[in-house]
């Protein structure tokens, strides 16, 4: 095993279990939150690195949320050593935050190890708001450049990607990854 993952943050208060999940910890995070899981990220990088493995981040949609002026993800990537923490980009979320993700995985290029890749069905994106269609569909039938993503993977150490769908689906789940996998092996051609 290379890779140890944190696929979300701790918040200093429960979550709504009443909204949906990324809206709920957005909600329950702060700032300070989010530094305070910095540090404690840090931390278990360095204790993961002396074992021999990287540690990586999972990102959701919160982390590219505007908290007090500030993105979660630049805090966290600030307060840790690149050496400690690396990041599992997720490229649905990332979208479903309103941002590029081809133009995230050049900003953090050096820190993506890791990729989910996922496609959403919604065009709406406002960088900072979470979209509030947040369905996934085959690779290449949502909104997302993917020629653009895999150009832009060329300027990070990009090790794996999985290739990730989440409910409610828009068809069964194994016969959209077929599709998706039909789709990707058309970008390597």
């Amino acid at each position: 095993m290379r890779y140890v993952v944190a696929s979300s943050p701790m918040p200093s208060r429960a979550i709504d279990p009443s909204k949906p999940w990324p809206v709920g910890v957005a909600e329950a995070m702060t700032l300070a939150d989010w530094r305070s899981n910095g540090e404690a990220l840090d931390k278990i990088g360095r204790k993961a690195r002396a074992k021999g493995l990287l540690f990586g981040y999972h990102n959701h949609s919160a982390e590219f949320l505007n908290y007090d002026g500030h993105l979660p993800v630049d805090e966290f990537l600030r307060l840790t050593d690149p050496e400690h923490l690396v990041l599992e980009l997720d490229l649905g979320w990332v979208a479903g935050a309103g941002y590029d993700p081809a133009d995230t995985i050049r900003r953090y290029a050096k820190r993506v190890h890791l990729l989910h890749v996922k496609d959403l069905v919604t065009k709406e994106r406002v960088p900072g708001k979470i979209v509030s269609d947040e369905r996934t569909t085959v690779i290449g039938q949502g909104t997302i450049d993917w020629p653009g993503v895999f150009k832009a993977v060329r300027s990070a150490p990009v090790h794996s990607y999985f290739v990730e769908q989440e409910d409610p689906f828009t068809e069964p789940p194994l016969t959209a990854l077929k599709k998706s996998i039909a789709y990707l092996r058309t970008l390597s051609a």
